[in-house]
């Protein structure tokens, strides 16, 4: 709503696993911060908690849309 109200209402809200790359528009770089709970060691390590497959999904876009860089925190 910050964004929308400040910048513009040009921005798309979804589930990465439901967004095919090809619906996200082609740029320079790629931001993203993929949840780690499920394998960092700071978390539980639980190798079935289903937010560990988000960081497959970034690996996903940065490999579809081959930016110039990426940023992932």
């Amino acid at each position: 709503a910050t964004y929308r109200a400040n910048i513009g209402d040009h921005l798309a809200e979804g589930s990465i696993l439901d967004t095919p790359s090809r619906a996200i528009p082609d740029g320079d770089v790629v931001i993203g911060g993929p949840p780690c709970q499920g394998f960092s060691v700071a978390g539980k390590m639980d190798p079935h908690d289903p937010r560990s497959r988000l960081v497959w999904e970034f690996v996903r876009v940065v490999r579809d849309k081959r930016p110039r860089a990426f940023v992932m925190e």
